[in-house]
């Protein structure tokens, strides 16, 4: 075990005497604990029936002050003279508050679709199947550019008169959750690349059925171009 005496310059107004005083003290202690080893110093620990109980503060809601959400709609966050509850760019300064397509969001914060493009198409080995003959899906994502698309995810849902039977996917991984919905990730696609998902199924019963996929970057919510991401197909299932 290591002491570390610690010195320290005297108060201007402690006397000299008495700051000499301290000092020996100090080093006197300091020689005791040194010569009497550091087994001396080391107690023995506490049992758990010795150590002191812990507080426990406990917080409830009602302790908590209430938020004034009328004052916080009152202050102006980016100073542009428009208070946060009426601004429609609350951290953008946009003094105009324009909004050109009407969406409550200002032109100078509107979201920015990702500038890549992404589409998704859905075909079946055939759109007339009777009940129990095997019927093949396929759900295909292209990237047309102009940058590699990254993290694409791949969602289709068989309806209950479809019975999964396998999936294999060209690239990446897939799942299969309860009530037959498939979540595939696909990983990234290079620019017009492309990846397939081909499921296979069984139809238990007759009648019309509609299928609908989704495939889009996980980057964010949309592309370029979102109306090419949600691809749609029926059938019809004869006895």
């Amino acid at each position: 075990m290591n002491f570390a005496v610690a010195h320290s310059r005297p108060h201007p107004l402690v006397s000299p005497w008495a700051a000499g005083s301290a000092r020996r003290t100090v080093f006197a202690l300091s020689a005791a604990i040194l010569a009497c080893g550091p087994g001396c110093m080391a107690a023995a620990p506490l049992t758990p029936s010795e150590r002191p109980p812990r507080s426990i503060v406990t917080v409830r809601p009602e302790d908590e002050a209430p938020m004034d959400i009328e004052a916080l709609n009152r202050f102006d966050s980016d100073g542009d003279g428009w208070a946060d509850g009426k601004d429609n760019c609350p951290s953008t300064p946009n003094p105009g508050q324009e909004d050109s397509d009407g969406d409550d969001f200002g032109d100078a914060c509107e979201p920015k679709p990702l500038t890549l493009d992404t589409s998704a198409t859905l075909t079946t080995s055939s759109t007339t199947v009777r009940v129990g003959q095997p019927l093949t899906l396929t759900l295909t994502v292209r990237n047309n550019g102009p940058v590699v698309a990254p993290f694409i995810v791949a969602v289709m849902r068989l309806p209950p008169p479809l019975t999964f039977i396998s999936l294999t996917p060209s690239q990446g991984t897939c799942t299969v959750h309860e009530h037959n919905s498939i979540r595939c990730k696909l990983g990234d696609l290079p620019i017009a690349g492309s990846a397939t998902l081909t499921v296979v199924s069984t139809p238990r019963s007759e009648g019309r059925v509609k299928l609908d996929a989704l495939a889009v970057t996980d980057a964010l919510d949309h592309d370029a171009n979102s109306y090419n991401d949600t691809p749609t197909l029926s059938l019809t299932v004869l006895p």
